[in-house]
């Protein structure tokens, strides 16, 4: 997807600026995809700002978009959003359109959303209603701060708004099954206790009225102030598309902002391109192994972004290769390595209707080389030396010793006991997760100044979380586990009592185990890894939609017996960095004589640098009572050399280059000008690998010998 406004606007910054000249960071997203997919997975891949990974929500590449120009809005972009219902509500697809506390509740602002909808069929629904979109809390799937929903009424729809724990207020407007309407919702935040918060409904406003001042805002078909509002300071910050059991229909052109002029573009509208702000500002400086974001504030009209980049100081430019949002206003890098050094990045924004362009200022990125983490014990935690208190968390940090940290609402105390085999006495720490809300326990295992664990290719990161659980519920519950990198770019919480939906996710990167908990385990393949994507997220586990799914396994657990009471077990899960852009996960769950095992690689996003370990449930209600930790241990190992499979080299000529792909990336790129040799390798070459084309007869060759590892 392409994202043609600001975005994600807000995030790293870039709401700051735009306080500060009094602007709004309007979002809009028109579904310009450049492939198919759930529209999470798509949506991160370009940054609209959609996440969710389930395949209720989707958008098929060049499907078209709904047309809205017969309802006074402007010419529709892109592609569109497929709305398909299975046999149970799906809660999980969502726009983040604003940042943690941008609306809190003493706010006195006014929330605007729109879009297009179509109902291609009444599957599903019925006189009472069905929810069909909900804003909630920022950082979580709930509470709700407004729900629309839609309901039978004969043969046609009906649309309402209502607040949570209210009572729907119905527009009196008949919407036939294939009718493409115009829909706008409102909440006018009344600052202070909001217990009067107001939210509004238009279906099919008059075009007469787009992009108005407030003054000239047409009085709302539906509107109400009864039902319950989040006393949270987070405030909202969630647009989330529901799916109803059986649902069939079609979604598009979804604006954000605080006024309605933005979210009301009428038809004609033609906005030059321009670009406001390049961010960051400085030429950034980062490790090898890191990445880094990139942005710009942009103007116009169904604006196309497309990042570009120059490795011969600015001569040649390509479209920038891997990463997120190669086509956005935010542009996540891939993880840079020491040939990147010095790479060259711009941003071009086009406006078709009138076919103007503007350029952004060039962003040089320096990359240095890492610390390399030797092979060797990195934590053997037994809370033997921890010094207990939330105001010094642990710190500093050393091989018995982690800083672990809790959200609030944790029970957590040590358990010791005496271990007469080895005459000394041994510590438990006791987890207690709250009864209906989440738990985040974060165990740091670098000092805060230090370099994040490297793994160098050929090395290994090998965890071993051993828990018991007590209380578990009978299935269907959840325990999250994993590893991450805060040290480039990112924040670490400073003191315990952080949101069980937080952690300072923004800018964290690594890899989650999602474990299908409960004492009978409730699917087929209950381990899943995932690696995390959605970077300017604050909710570091809280969101399955946030990360990109990798594999799941073992296969064929459904009903099968899963975690029983009083018994440890050992949750094993290494990265292996067996090659330069390639990783391998592997997560195993041993005791009581299981072994559940699954393996997954990661080519796209290769995280190798790492310094928190991370524990994360729902509530007690959805996992245990109370887990009991004997022991986190944390190594770096060495790796056995393994040959990989051949694979083909594609070559396709873009222009005056020749691009050359291949997809194992432990083979390198040999070049020679005879077919017969001899072969020399091209220095730091990955795919794609661009080659300028000249006089010279070229040919070129994949080969891995053990030093290519």
């Amino acid at each position: 997807m392409k994202p043609n406004a600001i975005g994600l606007a807000g995030i790293f910054g870039i709401t700051l600026i735009l306080q500060a000249l009094g602007q709004t960071p309007p979002i809009e997203s028109q579904f310009m995809a450049s492939q198919s997919g759930p529209v999470g997975q798509v949506g991160v891949a370009a940054h609209e700002g959609w996440y969710g990974t389930a395949t209720n929500v989707f958008v098929e590449f060049g499907s078209g978009s709904l047309d809205g120009t017969h309802l006074g809005l402007v010419a529709s972009a892109g592609d569109k959003a497929e709305i398909r219902g299975g046999t149970g509500y799906v809660h999980s697809h969502y726009c983040l359109f604003a940042t943690n506390r941008a609306y809190p509740p003493s706010a006195e602002a006014k929330l605007y959303f729109s879009f297009l909808y179509r109902f291609n069929s009444t599957s599903g629904l019925d006189p009472q209603g069905k929810v069909i979109a909900v804003v909630t809390r920022q950082n979580g799937s709930s509470p709700t701060n407004f729900s629309i929903q839609a309901r039978l009424s004969g043969n046609y729809i009906q649309l309402g708004i209502a607040k949570s724990n209210g009572i729907p207020v119905w527009v009196p407007k008949n919407i036939a099954v294939g009718e493409t309407v115009f829909v706008v919702a409102r909440q006018q935040m009344i600052g202070a206790t909001r217990s009067d918060d107001i939210v509004d409904l238009w279906v099919n406003p008059p075009p007469s009225t787009f992009a108005k001042s407030e003054e000239e805002v047409p009085p709302p078909d539906a509107s109400t102030s009864e039902g319950y509002e989040d006393s949270s300071s987070t405030g909202p910050g969630r647009f989330y598309l529901d799916v109803w059991p059986e649902a069939n229909a079609t979604f598009d052109e979804f604006r954000f902002s605080t006024n309605w002029a933005d979210v009301t573009p009428p038809v004609g509208t033609c906005v030059k391109a321009a670009i406001d702000f390049t961010l960051p500002t400085n030429n950034p400086t980062i490790s090898e192994g890191a990445l880094t974001m990139l942005s710009v504030i942009s103007r116009g009209t169904a604006r196309v972004h497309s990042w570009q980049e120059s490795r011969d100081n600015g001569i040649t430019w390509v479209n920038a290769s891997g990463g997120i949002g190669s086509y956005a206003s935010k542009y996540f890098t891939p993880l840079l390595s020491l040939a990147d050094n010095g790479i060259r990045y711009r941003c071009l924004v086009n406006v078709p209707c009138n076919n103007s362009w503007a350029t952004s200022s060039i962003i040089t990125v320096n990359v240095t080389q890492a610390v390399k983490t030797p092979t060797g014990l990195v934590l053997d935690e037994r809370w033997e030396d921890y010094e207990w208190g939330d105001t010094v968390p642990g710190y500093p940090v050393n091989t018995t010793n982690a800083a672990w940290l809790y959200s609030s609402g944790t029970g957590r105390y040590l358990y010791g006991y005496w271990d007469d085999e080895n005459q000394t006495t041994r510590y438990n720490l006791v987890l207690e997760p709250p009864q209906t809300s989440s738990m985040l326990v974060l165990a740091f295992f670098t000092d805060k100044d230090a370099p994040p664990i490297h793994l160098d290719v050929g090395k290994g990161l090998v965890t071993e979380f051993v828990f018991q659980a007590n209380g578990i519920v009978e299935s269907n519950g959840g325990l999250r586990l994993g590893l991450f990198n805060y040290a480039d770019g990112a924040t670490r919480p400073t003191a315990s009592g952080f949101s069980g939906s937080g952690g300072n996710g923004t800018m964290v990167n690594g890899f989650m185990v999602n474990i299908d908990f409960g004492k009978v385990f409730s699917i087929n393949s209950p381990i899943g890894l995932y690696y995390r994507a959605a970077l300017d997220s604050a909710n570091l586990m809280g969101t399955i939609g946030d990360f990109v799914s990798i594999t799941a396994g073992p296969a064929g657990l459904l009903g099968a017996p899963a975690f029983q009471e009083n018994v440890f077990y050992t949750n094993r899960l290494t990265i292996s960095r067996i090659a330069k852009n390639m990783v391998r996960i592997t997560n195993s769950i041993i005791g009581s004589g299981t072994n559940w095992t699954v393996v997954g690689v990661e080519t796209n996003f290769p995280f190798h640098r790492f310094d928190a370990f991370a524990i994360r449930v729902a509530s007690a209600q959805s996992s245990a009572s109370q887990f009991i930790v004997s022991n986190l241990y944390i190594a770096v190992i060495d790796l056995p050399v393994e040959p990989p499979a051949p694979v083909p080299l594609h070559l396709q000529r873009q222009g005056d280059n020749v691009v050359l792909q291949w997809t194992e990336p432990r083979f390198s790129l040999y070049t020679a000008t005879n077919v017969l040799g001899p072969y020399t390798r091209v220095t730091n070459a990955t795919s794609p690998y661009t080659n300028r084309i000249d006089s010279q007869t070229r040919f070129f060759r994949l080969m891995w010998t053990p030093l290519d590892q």
